[in-house]
């Protein structure tokens, strides 16, 4: 089994590439590094920071990279004796319109083939069932009345629009355009530049009521984020509206997710995981014991767990242990000058200037 001995973290986003990295390599080989421990680098949502918030686990993020670069990297790493430990999160995707099994959910709902796949389905006390989309800063009658909600063609579909967000409208929606606008059909399958085609979009977005109703055919609920502080119809990542879970414990979506992080460690890219939030998973065991069968036993595993004063890691999870977290907290308390504690209130207390 591959096992690190001293790691250093990589931060991929497009201001730290697999171009970047490459440039380094001789460096972290004076440091003495044998193995990178890298933050999700399969596609998030455009300008992401970090990879948590990824939309497609089968594809690089072309902001970093592509999987020649990867594989180019993972070659030049081996002959520096340097691994790869990559960050992974089957917890959750992003709730992006660029997430196209999500959209595909909302176009579809239950004839969708990943209906099951997002923690979505599940008994509420809401009079309103249909899932909610809370990325609006009002309701949505105002959002419509004030001209921030529009219809609008994009790669020849039509979308309720929301700032920089396309939310994609079911085909009950479409009949109803055409019900109001017959002339639409055959404007619809000519060139969306047509001036014509977009003087009737321009008429149509007018329609307030129309669009009201168009909206409530969905088999979602655009709405107000600020609903969600006293009701959610969706599991998410802590209170993060933006991050949708899935349900991996089912082996199908498990199979989905992961298809293509194992085909990188079975051709040797990774020679560990990382999983992160091990903690929002309904049946971790079940999960860790899926992905040791499919990663091999010579891949190193290690969890995002942070363990309790008196908490004792799993005995029969199969895995070489966790992130260290609780090791950390040790070191980072062993450096604090706790003399310094009453100093540094003193001064914070004169800064808000209010006492505590």
């Amino acid at each position: 089994m591959y096992k690190p001995s001293v790691t250093y973290r990589i931060q991929f986003n497009k201001d730290f590439t697999f171009k970047h990295l490459n440039e380094i390599i001789p460096y972290l080989k004076k440091l003495g590094i044998d193995t990178l421990y890298a933050s999700p680098i399969f596609t998030a949502v455009p300008g992401s920071t970090h990879g948590y918030d990824g939309i497609n686990p089968l594809q690089i993020n072309p902001e970093i990279g592509t999987e020649a670069e990867l594989f180019a990297l993972s070659d030049k790493l081996r002959k520096h004796g340097i691994g790869w430990l990559q960050d992974i999160v089957p917890n959750h995707m992003a709730f992006h319109p660029n997430n196209a099994w999500l959209m595909d959910v909302l176009t579809n709902w239950d004839q969708s083939p990943y209906f099951s796949f997002f923690d979505i389905n599940f008994p509420t006390q809401l009079t309103d069932q249909r899932l909610m989309v809370p990325f609006l800063g009002e309701p949505l009658a105002k959002a419509i009345s004030s001209g921030k909600i529009k219809l609008a063609e994009k790669n020849n579909n039509l979308y309720l629009t929301h700032g920089d967000d396309h939310w994609p409208i079911n085909k009950s929606s479409f009949q109803t355009i055409l019900s109001a606008y017959p002339a639409f059909a055959s404007l619809h399958k000519s060139d969306p530049s047509n001036f014509e085609y977009k003087n009737h979009l321009a008429v149509l977005n007018k329609n307030t009521e129309l669009l009201l109703e168009i909206a409530n055919q969905q088999y979602y609920r655009l709405c107000d984020w600020k609903e969600t502080d006293t009701q959610i119809n969706y599991r998410r990542f802590f209170t993060v509206n933006s991050l949708i879970c899935l349900n991996i414990q089912n082996k199908a979506v498990f199979g989905a997710y992961h298809q293509y992080i194992i085909q990188l460690v079975k051709k040797g890219v990774f020679q560990g995981l990382r999983i992160d939030h091990i903690d929002g998973l309904a049946d971790p065991k079940t999960y860790l014991e899926r992905l040791r069968k499919a990663a091999g036993k010579d891949c190193y595993l290690v969890v995002e767990k942070i363990l309790g004063a008196e908490e004792q890691l799993p005995s029969d999870w199969p895995i070489e242990g966790t992130t260290g977290y609780d090791f950390l907290a040790v070191v980072n308390n062993l450096l604090t000058n706790s003399q310094a504690e009453e100093p540094f209130n003193k001064l914070y207390r004169e800064f808000i200037d209010k006492n505590l």
